[in-house]
């Protein structure tokens, strides 16, 4: 959620950061699925040639495989990443983006004769569905890490870290999200936090949401 050098430990910008910004474990999963959606819009419209600004990821993993050969156009997930940077966002938030997206690409092949034979096959990579990106993201959401906020002088001055509220619990890693704010109830309507409330189903405050 944060930006830093390591998943321990890792600075947090600014005093007014931390005032004005929520850092509940929802406002967190917001912003990554955000993040992830606009990173996977533009490697899609770039595949399909919507984007004039980009195109196919020539950089093929790897050698051919048996029986097939490179062809199609393969999504650029790297350049759709690079977009979504953009997107006003706590650094930390996007490791899991780019994560989500990276290690769920696949090979998607077509087969290339006649009468429907498959005398030759061209694979190219393709993001899968966003459904399975967010998913990936839910389960980051149920695992996200509490941390607290910690200040110490440094020769600059003052400096506020985070570090996680929990120590029986596994650190979390770059690729996990982490927040230090207690979340609101979303039970209610609150136009402070924007929140609309629950209507027609039973509303337990006190839930974790797992």
């Amino acid at each position: 959620m944060l930006s830093g050098n390591g998943p321990i430990g890792r600075r947090v910008s600014t005093k007014k950061h931390i005032q004005n910004t929520r850092n509940h474990a929802e406002s967190a999963f917001v912003h990554a699925i955000a993040s992830a959606g606009v990173a996977f819009a533009v490697t899609r419209s770039c595949a399909e040639g919507s984007a004039t600004i980009c195109g196919c990821d020539a950089r093929h993993k790897g050698p051919p495989g048996d029986g097939w050969k490179w062809g199609g156009c393969s999504e650029d997930v790297e350049f759709g990443s690079m977009v979504s940077r953009e997107v006003p966002a706590d650094a930390r938030e996007n490791r899991p983006r780019r994560t989500s997206l990276n290690d769920n690409m696949f090979l998607k092949c077509k087969c290339h004769g006649l009468s429907g034979s498959c005398e030759v096959k061209t694979c190219w990579w393709s993001q899968p569905d966003f459904r399975v990106i967010g998913d990936y993201m839910k389960d980051k959401y149920d695992s996200a890490s509490e941390m607290v906020v910690e200040k110490h002088q440094e020769s600059r001055g003052w400096v506020e870290t985070l570090r996680p509220k929990y120590n029986y619990f596994k650190p979390p890693t770059d690729t996990d999200l982490v927040y230090y704010e207690t979340s609101p109830n979303f039970c209610d309507p609150n136009p402070e936090t924007g929140s609309f409330g629950t209507r027609d189903r039973a509303c337990n405050v006190s839930s974790h949401g797992i």
